[in-house]
């Protein structure tokens, strides 16, 4: 009777059409959306959710489809407080200083830490979880990590040609230390992803919108720390020691935009300026 009952609980749960997001859902999205460049309904993907034990040691579902294990609100004092300079976390959060969200990649444990900003609403929390996984992709194909969206039958998508061309561009990685991967990404390259991401994620979040997916709330699973953005100086809202913002000049597409010909400049902005 018990096995009876959970087979019928599964079927009846798989017969629900849920069309809000969370992380198995969002990722499998995000990664039909770049393989195949389409947005699926949520029919479809609700159909393709792994259920049961789709979170189980190496078997991640984000470690699987983007190479990092994508973790979201946590503490950004606390995870970082061994683990970076103070320079180069100012530079990260000049970054971002436009966003109500700061990302910053482990490549050493494989973990993407998303930290949100004082006052960040559901549209930040799914555009920084989109961001995430682009960036997340990115870093593992300048180290030549090879990934489902790279091997997509011969018909290679204009996302696995940017992530190609990046691959050989000596402005986008710098030697790593202590890591599996040989390379950590430039300032420019966060920059650049910065800002792709960004113009994609206003494409795709009309696309879904248009495809049936609720975006007026989510379910990803979210931890409660949030970095104070007064007077753009974050500081995290818990008892830890306030960290001051430095703000060095900005770093310009411009600025690296010379290291490609026309063709491959056409290629890489290609991808990001579908309507």
């Amino acid at each position: 009777m018990l096995i009876l009952h959970i087979v019928f609980n599964y079927f009846a749960v798989r017969a629900v059409c849920l069309k809000t997001l969370n992380e198995p859902r969002f990722i499998q999205l995000i990664d039909t959306y770049l393989k195949k460049e389409i947005v699926a309904s949520p029919c479809e993907i609700n159909k393709r959710e792994p259920i049961i034990f789709y979170q189980l040691g190496p078997m991640l579902l984000d470690l699987k489809i983007c190479g990092f294990k994508i973790i979201l609100g946590r503490s950004m004092t606390q995870t970082l407080k061994h683990s970076m300079k103070e320079v180069h976390l100012k530079k990260i959060k000049e970054i971002y200083r436009d966003k109500k969200y700061i990302l910053f990649p482990n490549t050493s444990n494989r973990n993407m830490y998303i930290f949100f900003k004082d006052g960040s609403e559901t549209d930040d929390i799914l555009c920084a979880y989109f961001h995430a996984v682009l960036l997340s992709i990115i870093i593992c194909a300048i180290n030549d990590c090879q990934l489902p969206v790279f091997h997509n039958s011969n018909d290679v998508k204009s996302f696995a040609q940017v992530c190609k061309m990046l691959q050989s561009a000596d402005w986008s990685r710098i030697p790593g230390k202590g890591s599996d991967f040989s390379y950590e990404p430039s300032y420019e390259l966060l920059s650049y992803v910065h800002k792709i991401a960004t113009k994609e994620w206003n494409n795709m979040r009309v696309f879904l919108i248009r495809t049936g997916w609720d975006l007026s709330k989510h379910l990803l699973m979210v931890d409660e720390w949030r970095v104070c953005d007064e007077n753009l100086i974050p500081k995290e809202t818990s008892l830890d020691n306030t960290e001051h913002m430095y703000t060095p000049d900005s770093i310009s597409f411009d600025d690296f935009e010379e290291n490609f010909n026309e063709n491959e400049i056409e290629l890489l902005t290609d991808f990001f300026q579908r309507t």
